[in-house]
């Protein structure tokens, strides 16, 4: 009788320990959550975009200070949804053309080409749209669904001239 107690036990304690201890996520999930998220952030749809944060999760675009924003980060859910609709004020339409994309260690990093459409109110000209193409890596880290942060690095050096030709 003892024995089979004691298998029992094991058994018992091995389930519980296969309970407690989910398998680690593989990069193509990791990299299947990153697409989802890139998919809603380049919606502009606050609420397609609002679950995958947490009240940690971090954003920033440091290099987006060479066209006048921030360029700090912000921390939490709801104050990253304020910021990037702040941001993101007469933004038409966003489109990114993966070029590369890897998943490592709880990161996921995309490289591609990045534009916008935007209205030209902004820049004095109602009616015209304006659109401006960059280079840009995105640095995500993910747990689970979440999007822990979120580091953008966008080559905006030839921002200004793109809507300098525009203007024309």
């Amino acid at each position: 009788m003892r024995p089979i107690r004691t298998l029992v036990m094991v058994v018992a304690g091995l389930w519980c320990l296969g309970q407690a201890s989910p398998a680690p996520r593989s990069p193509e999930s990791a990299i299947d959550i990153a697409n989802r998220y890139i998919e809603a952030y380049l919606s502009l749809d606050q609420e397609a975009l609002a679950p995958f944060f947490t009240e940690e999760s971090v954003w920033c675009d440091p290099t987006s200070k060479e066209i006048g924003a921030r360029g700090t980060p912000e921390t939490g859910g709801e104050k990253i949804l304020q910021r990037l609709k702040q941001e993101t004020q007469g933004l038409i339409e966003c489109h990114l053309d993966v070029e590369e994309q890897f998943a490592s260690g709880g990161y996921v990093v995309t490289r591609g080409a990045f534009g916008y459409r935007m209205v030209g109110d902004l820049f004095g000209r109602p009616g015209e749209d304006f659109e401006v193409n960059m280079s840009l890596v995105m640095v995500l880290r993910i747990d689970g669904d979440k999007v822990l942060e979120h580091t953008d690095y966008t080559d905006f050096s030839d921002y200004r001239e793109q809507i300098r030709r525009q203007l024309r």
